[in-house]
Parts: C-alpha cells; structure tokens; sequence
C-alpha cells in the first residue's frame, strides 16, 4: 500500500472516532489517533529525510521540553507521554505526508478521499438540522459526541469550502458542494470561526501584500465578507454584539493568565507546571478519563478543578463560549511555560516557510494562531489532523503540478 492510501485510511480511522462511541464504542477509542499517527510516522521513518530537519528537531525539542518540565515537576509518566503525543502526533502525522513525493494516482486518491470525509460532514450535519430539527450546539456533523462540535463542524466546514472551491474536479458539482457547506456554519452557531476567518484572512493579505489585481480583487471580497459580518452581527446572529460586554468577556478570558502566574514560580514560567497541570486539553479531559487515567498513575491537579470552576462561572459573565479560559495557548504555557510557547510558534513559523506554495497555506497556519486563542483547537484530533492534511495535500499537489511543468518545458 502506497504512502497516500496509508496516510489517507489513518486520517478516516482517527475522524472516526466521534462516530464509534456514539454507536456504543468505549470512550477509550477516541485515544486511537495517539497509536495511529506513531504508527504512520515509524512506516515512513526511513523516508523522513526527506523531510526539513529544522522542523523534526524543533519538534524534538517540543518532546524534550515536556519531558523536562514533567520531571522538575514531579509528575507521572502517563502525564509526560499523553502530553508529548498531544502535542507532537499531529506534527508527525504532517511529516510522514510529506515524506513521499505523491504521483498523479496518489493525489487523485487523497482528493478524493478528502472528498468523501467532507461530503459525509455535510449529510450527516443537513439530517441534523432537518430531519432531527437539530440547530446551534447540536449540529456536530461527524464529530459526535463531541462537548464543542458545533465549533468543530463550523471549522470542518470551512475547509471543505475552500478544498471544493479550489482542489476539487467537477467545477461546477464542487461549486454546489462547496457552498452547501456555508449554511451549516450559519446554523451551529459557529461564531469564532467567523472571527477567526476575518482575522486570518486579513492577516494573511498584509503579509502577502503586492500592488496587483489579485490583490485589489481579494481586498473588495474582504470588503464585501465584513458587510455581510457586521450584517449578522446587527441582525442579532452574534449575541455578544455589545460592546461592553465583549470587553467584559476578553477581561475574564485572559484572566487565566494571571492566575497562572501568581500560582507558577519564576522557573515554571519558563518550562511550566507540568504536563496536564492546568487548562491544557489534558488537564480538562483528564477529569472524564478519571478512572482509567488514575490507574496508570496519572497526576491530577486541583488548580485545574479551580480553573475550569472560573472558566464556568466566565461563561455566565460573558454569555458565550468564545470567551472561555480554556484555549491553547494559556494551556501551553500553563503546562511547559514561554518556552514552550515559543518552540510551537517556531513549528508553525517553520511548515509556513518550508512548506506554504499558496495563500490558502498561509491561511491555514495564520488561522492557527487564532484559532489557539478561542479555544483548545490546537489539541483537537479531528481538527489538526483534518487541517494539516489538508495544508501536506495542497503541498503534494503544488509540488507535483511544478514538476510536471518543468518536464513540459525541457520536452520543448
């Protein structure tokens, strides 16, 4: 089996998860994408030199970092490695994409693939909303069983716009795809994916900027994309319209970070608390894996009960999840500190220079950045695995059309 068909049947496996413990599979399943994506990583381990050796060793020193950071700080070792495959098997998914090069069959099998992952999102999310009267929280699409899929779906959703209106055959089927998509965002209720899209966008035409037609073109879109924003916002769609209480929900979102600090020493706040010790997705989740957590020795922390106590009573002053305290980058730097921080900056600064040949590369990384600052998409399976294929596809796509041009140009 080729390298594509293996990367692509992990990715089904590890967006599937959501869907097994719905149908009554045990909670312990939705750990599946930790052993698939070292599985994947270790097919491929001959191959990865072919891969940028600054971006393997600065995730290198990402695992070391946390192993540091779990033994200064007394913590398990289920804590140390659940945290290095939180952070790291997405980045290893990533690389074992892009350690082959792909011939025309292996793209033609990834996009369609790709394909059928978000046609299945847009059934499954439509029966939601019209056969089972589903809307806002409820509309998860594939990620079932999910506390925060409604977000999901709306991310998941954005993607599979952009992958039908830009990487897909069929123009015209891809077109109706795509924009049977957008709705979907409209009827989760999924509010941070429109601010994360503004933002990302904006960002990524200031870094890009050139004097040229595209580029006033792509402006006027922005334009025309923040009328139809301040639209919906007016036409009570975003309940947080208020500014005052926007601001008093940004107040108490960032609060977390001074809690952290007045708790954390000077050294922790360079290398943290340790792994799973504050908001981080593994220290919030690790509370509904209790039991089978506690058995392996897993270290829990009280001043994670007393963070997410906060962040609940935050939900009731800023009346929307999008101003909660648990988001990626306060989780980081609560678990391995600024260092930390810095070392994730640096991977994603780093696929941005090695491996963006596009702007909807550079989208996705910038809307990274954002997207850690709403919540814990940063440590979503579903999420990262989804997106960062979606960036290694438009590589191997990108690289395979530039080398078939530069054959058509010696055959001449």
């Amino acid at each position: 089996m080729n390298s594509s068909k293996i990367c692509f049947f992990v990715i089904l496996s590890i967006v599937s998860t959501r869907l097994l413990t719905y149908i009554g599979f045990p909670p312990l399943i939705n750990f599946l994408n930790f052993p698939l994506a070292l599985i994947v990583f270790f097919i491929h381990t001959e191959k990865i030199k072919n891969v940028d050796n600054t971006l393997f060793y600065l995730i290198i020193s990402l695992v070391f970092l946390i192993i540091t950071s779990g033994f200064i700080n007394g913590m398990g070792i289920i804590n140390i490695v659940l945290q290095i495959l939180l952070y790291t098997s997405f980045f290893l998914m990533f690389i074992s994409l892009l350690s082959t090069e792909w011939d025309e069959d292996n793209i033609l099998f990834f996009q369609k693939g790709l394909a059928s992952i978000f046609i299945v999102n847009i059934i499954f999310s439509y029966y939601q909303i019209f056969i089972k009267g589903f809307r806002h929280d409820a509309v998860h699409g594939i990620a079932l069983n999910l506390g925060t899929a409604a977000h999901l779906n709306g991310a998941i959703c954005l993607i599979s716009f952009l992958f039908f209106i830009f990487y897909s055959e069929k123009k015209k089927i891809s077109y109706i795809v795509a924009f049977s998509s957008l709705p979907i965002i409209y009827f989760s209720d999924a509010k941070q994916i429109f601010l994360v899209v503004g933002l990302s966008w904006v960002t990524t035409l200031i870094t890009n900027f050139k004097i040229q037609r595209s580029f006033l073109k792509e402006f006027l879109l922005l334009i025309l994309g923040i009328l139809i924003f301040y639209l919906l916002i007016k036409n009570n769609f975003i309940p947080v319209r208020d500014f005052a209480n926007i601001m008093t929900g940004f107040e108490h979102k960032f609060d977390v970070l001074n809690v952290i600090l007045e708790k954390a020493t000077l050294g922790q706040f360079f290398y943290g608390m340790g792994p799973g010790q504050t908001i981080s997705r593994l220290a919030t989740e690790s509370y509904i894996y209790y039991n089978i957590l506690e058995s392996w020795g897993f270290v829990h922390s009280r001043f994670t009960q007393t963070l997410v106590t906060i962040d609940y009573i935050n939900y009731s002053v800023s009346g929307s999840s999008f101003f909660s305290m648990k988001f990626s980058w306060a989780g980081i730097f609560g678990d391995i500190g600024i260092v930390g921080i810095i070392i994730y900056f640096l991977i994603l600064i780093r696929i941005n220079y090695k491996y963006s040949l596009d702007k909807i590369q550079k989208f996705i990384i910038i809307s990274f950045v954002y997207y850690g600052f709403t919540f814990t998409w940063l440590e979503e399976p579903i999420f990262m695995i989804l997106y960062l294929s979606f960036f290694g596809f438009i590589w191997q796509l990108s690289n395979y059309n530039k080398k078939e041009n530069l054959k058509l140009s010696k055959d001449i």
